[in-house]
């Protein structure tokens, strides 16, 4: 499948764009209609879009670069990655693979920042979890951590010293993001960790009683994280094709297409980690405002009742209690 430079952009910017946008109604609800302090996983979330955007400007630099290298190049050998290569010279190489490889650590970090979001928000239902859910929940949380550290790790350690990672003439190129180890690592880590944070909600809906929207609402958020994992998938088959042929000519997908499912990655796990909590905060901005009403209408029948008669009274009081059972069903939900 061949992927261009702008289709590449035009993809994952925009995509980036609705977690922005996301992100900003989440922080506003919280901040301004809830009247509530930043909780773990906003902070988590706010984190994960800062790595995010660095992410995105790293890897634009890198198609702007490939762009401008294209220029004049007349592609006769049938080998285009091998022709921009020579192109840009030693020292134009050099400066590529040093921005790709700090654009695989900041990757690593957004796309853990959005799982650590995501256990977060399920820690603030932790009293509702049973026993075994709970032991479940730790088992995964260290699991995602282990897997941080251990991708973080390998990254930093594989090559050394690290100018290895970019360099050509006074050591071996040693490019940790291509090595074995850390892409086998990596990938794994990322696929198991997304399908673990997806099997949480799903282990808990015998216990809640869901409406059809939130049904819809819980298998949206599974295929924004079934994306995430095929992504995932795509960017290994990749990178592991250039890890054995040697050649990027060779493969099957460009360095652009690598570029651009790494880059939906980190953005569909953003749009998917904001999802719930936005229902979780609709639903309690709801209840406040049921409960708010509920006590204006019952403070008016208790003044009226204290001046012996209203009109409409009893109308007040169907309603008043329509607003409270209506509030009893919402907070078993």
């Amino acid at each position: 499948m061949g992927y261009t430079p702008v289709l590449a952009l035009a993809v994952f910017w925009t995509l980036y764009s609705w977690a922005i946008i996301l992100v900003a109604l989440r922080i506003r609800l919280r901040k301004i209609h809830l009247r509530q302090i930043l909780q773990t996983s906003d902070y988590c979330i706010l984190g994960s879009l800062l790595f995010a955007m660095a992410h995105g400007c790293l890897c634009t630099w890198m198609i702007a670069m490939k762009l401008k290298s294209h220029r004049g190049l007349s592609y006769t050998s049938g080998y285009p990655e091998i022709e921009v290569a020579f192109y840009m010279g030693f020292k134009g190489i050099e400066k590529y693979l040093k921005v790709a490889y700090a654009g695989t650590l900041i990757y690593i970090c957004s796309i853990y920042l959005s799982k650590a979001a995501f256990l977060a928000f399920y820690y603030t239902m932790y009293a509702r979890f049973s026993k075994n859910m709970k032991a479940a929940l730790h088992g995964v949380t260290a699991f995602t951590v282990c897997s941080f550290l251990a991708n973080m790790l390998l990254n930093l350690l594989w090559c050394l010293p690290l100018n290895r990672n970019w360099t050509f003439d006074r050591h071996p190129k040693c490019p940790a993001a291509v090595g074995l180890p850390s892409l086998v690592t990596g990938t794994a880590s990322n696929i198991i960790t997304d399908f673990l944070l997806m099997i949480i909600p799903l282990a808990l809906l015998r216990s809640l009683m869901l409406g059809k929207r939130e049904y819809i609402g819980i298998a949206f958020v599974v295929f924004l994280g079934s994306v995430c994992i095929i992504s995932a998938a795509i960017r290994f088959c990749g990178y592991y094709s250039i890890m054995i042929t040697k050649q990027s000519q060779m493969t099957q997908i460009s360095i652009d297409g690598l570029i651009l499912w790494g880059n939906v990655d980190i953005a569909v796990a953003l749009i998917a980690v904001c999802l719930p909590a936005f229902r979780v905060l609709l639903r309690n901005g709801r209840s406040t405002s049921i409960t708010e009403r509920s006590l204006s209408m019952r403070n008016n029948s208790i003044v009226c009742r204290g001046r012996g008669s209203c009109a409409g009274n009893m109308e007040s009081q169907v309603e008043l209690r329509r607003m409270e059972m209506e509030g009893c069903e919402r907070s078993v939900i």
